[in-house]
């Protein structure tokens, strides 16, 4: 879409769908205290890093980022998700 007055509301709904489409509605969770206190040591790191808003990616290994994921994941926390905290 280059101009626009060339916006129809059949392109403006196109537009709309594949914005809203991309959109990952996971609820991410914040886990309390004693929630990460019992956390295995090896990915209670990774939670915390997870938790402030390091790229994973960039600080762990490949195997290591989808196997702490996957830990993780049963615990409610998506860490290819940002963690988006509300500020108080």
């Amino acid at each position: 879409l280059q101009w626009a007055y060339n916006l129809t509301p059949e392109k403006l709904k196109s537009l709309f769908s594949q914005h809203v489409g991309g959109l990952d509605m996971s609820e991410q969770i914040e886990l309390n205290s004693e929630q990460v206190f019992n956390l295995p040591k090896a990915i209670r790191g990774t939670y915390m890093l997870w938790k402030s808003g390091h790229d994973l990616r960039a600080n762990l290994s490949e195997p290591t980022y989808y196997r702490h994921r996957a830990l993780l994941k049963e615990h409610g926390i998506d860490i290819a998700l940002r963690c988006d905290r509300a500020a108080n």
